[in-house]
């Protein structure tokens, strides 16, 4: 959703007794500049660590904060042969296989497979050899699967970028797809790369497509969240493997019950999710805020939506001289336009007015005060909202 203040006198105008929120007025002298914006953005992001190494201990699972407090690790166990990695605790990770009937990944039939892992390479073992990703032709091809796990540090959270090692095993050119789902690797695929890596290469597969190895393909939308990576082998009779020393997923942004977040930008709205404590918990991707001109933009962009409330404040910063309600003779002051919003990205409408949000009306303004400042000796109106909403949002004032 997307807010945005337009300085535009509307010709329309709205009286005090009309609009359905408690409004106020104060007059502030001597105010050289703007609000001062201290913005804050989130922490460097989650991450999940993979790390391989050689030796059936030397493999391991973490996940590290973004905030610099203590990583969680857990150690795992490489089989050998034909037989799933032994991860330590509830996993943070998940690794899973699927054998499809068809060289393509495209129709046919999909089992369930087993992952294998061997001196720092993981693959599938439902064909040989059993520690890489193999396109068999006639016999199927492989793809490993490497999602969020169920680990309550986790659990319920998307990824934003995984960065896989990936090394060509069969002394071929190989062309490796990425292709990430939600909904697990049989749910709804959201984007794929294509990675191409030269005989016995080591290259870095990264789904932002930043590491330069990789390009777009079809079906699907770079930049979304997924909770599953697969990795697919589309060449025939070639094999590759995920190796070490390190894979990384990083995890989306995400504010639980209780939690407050600024937005980064010059306008410093702060966002609180009013669930209880550790619930109500929503992964996004940006809080930020804009000034171009005379247009002021805070946007949130989130991940789903539901039915936990997040109130927004925003202290806009002043524009042109103008009033809540109609110019009259007596104070010909313009009328401030209405603040416009957007739930699409594309289509906006004024702000509506309500004591909280609900499924009818998703989004709303619950207070609005107008402030009345000098900005470098020119007189200037400065609004305050808030928000209460259950879907993201951007808003917008011109």
């Amino acid at each position: 959703m997307k807010f945005t203040a337009k300085r535009v006198f509307a010709a329309g105008a709205i009286g005090l007794a009309a609009i359905a929120t408690p409004i106020s007025l104060s007059l502030l002298s001597g105010v050289a500049n703007a609000p001062a914006a201290s913005p804050s953005t989130p922490t460097t992001p989650d991450t999940i660590v993979y790390g391989e190494g050689k030796g059936t201990s030397s493999n391991f699972i973490q996940y590290v904060p973004g905030n610099g407090s203590k990583p969680t690790s857990e150690s795992v166990t490489a089989g050998g042969g034909c037989s799933s990695p032994t991860i330590h605790g509830v996993p943070l990770l998940n690794l899973s296989a699927l054998l499809y009937s068809s060289s393509t990944y495209v129709g046919g039939t999909t089992s369930q497979a087993i992952v294998g892992a061997f001196q720092g390479r993981t693959g599938v073992c439902a064909l040989t050899p059993d520690w890489a990703i193999n396109n068999g032709g006639a016999s199927g091809a492989e793809g490993l699967d490497l999602g969020v796990g169920t680990n309550s540090l986790v659990s319920g959270r998307f990824f934003s970028d995984a960065t896989l090692v990936l090394q060509e095993q069969s002394g071929s050119n190989v062309q490796v797809e990425l292709a990430e789902f939600m909904g697990g690797p049989k749910g709804t695929q959201v984007a794929t790369q294509l990675c191409n890596i030269g005989p016995g290469a080591t290259v870095v597969g990264d789904t932002s497509l930043a590491g330069g190895t990789c390009t777009a393909t079809t079906p699907g939308t770079q930049g979304a969240v997924f909770d599953t990576v697969e990795v697919r082998d589309l060449t025939p009779n070639t094999d590759v493997s995920v190796v070490g020393p390190t894979s990384t997923f990083t995890l989306a942004n995400q504010i639980c019950g209780t939690q407050q977040i600024q937005s980064s930008g010059p306008i410093t709205a702060t966002l609180t999710d009013d669930a209880p404590a550790g619930t109500g918990c929503k992964s996004y991707s940006t809080f930020g805020s804009s000034i171009s001109g005379s247009t002021q933009n805070v946007t949130f962009n989130a991940f789903s939506s539901g039915a936990v409330h997040f109130t927004v404040t925003i202290p806009w910063a002043p524009e042109t001289e103008c009033q809540p309600g109609t110019p009259t003779a007596a104070n010909p002051m313009p009328e401030c336009a209405p603040t416009q919003v957007t739930i699409d990205g594309m289509n906006f409408s004024d702000q509506t007015y309500c004591p909280a949000a609900s499924a009818a009306q998703p989004t709303c303004t619950t207070n609005k005060t107008y402030n009345y400042v000098t900005v470098s000796g020119t007189p200037e109106t400065q609004i305050n909202e808030t928000w209460d909403s259950l879907v993201d949002w951007g808003v917008t004032r011109h």
